[in-house]
């Protein structure tokens, strides 16, 4: 019968219970924080107001930073301040990261500003620096170190 040292198992990395290599979204993400120029929202929810970064961004919903404490479920309406022009939409708080910010899903917003979330999505994605962008790594490449460790 084989002898199989506990030490050496234990440091092997367990493929059930690690994160997956590839991203559950639906949509990507660009992070605005990588970027030349930063995105604000003006956004209401609870009888709050008040004007925060942006941290990431997609056609799903956005992250904002705020040491705000607003509850999961929460609805919130939000209001880009960009030179793309008019884009509000209707959010839900779907996380909260105390002292850091707020994670909010779209619920409803007009077609018309939908159009602007795109462009706003395509400049900030050409738009990042290019120190950040060298920093990166992409999906296929962290897959393959994934499997590296299995082997």
């Amino acid at each position: 019968m084989k002898q199989v040292d506990a030490r050496s198992e234990e440091s092997k990395p367990n493929p059930y219970t690690r994160k997956p290599c590839f991203s559950r979204r639906r949509t990507s993400r660009v992070d605005t924080f990588d970027t030349v120029e930063g995105v604000s929202v003006y956004w209401r929810c609870n009888g709050l107001e008040d004007v925060s970064p942006v941290r990431n961004l997609s056609f799903g919903g956005l992250f904002i930073e705020t040491s705000v404490a607003v509850p999961v479920g929460a609805v919130a309406t939000v209001d880009f301040l960009v030179q793309e022009g008019q884009i509000r939409a209707e959010a839900v708080v779907r996380h909260v990261k105390p002292t850091s910010g707020l994670g909010l899903k779209f619920t409803a917003m007009p077609k018309t500003d939908h159009a602007r979330l795109g462009m706003l999505i395509t400049r900030m994605r050409h738009s990042s620096r290019p120190i950040a962008q060298a920093g990166k790594v992409n999906d296929a490449e962290k897959c393959q170190a994934d499997i590296s460790e299995l082997n």
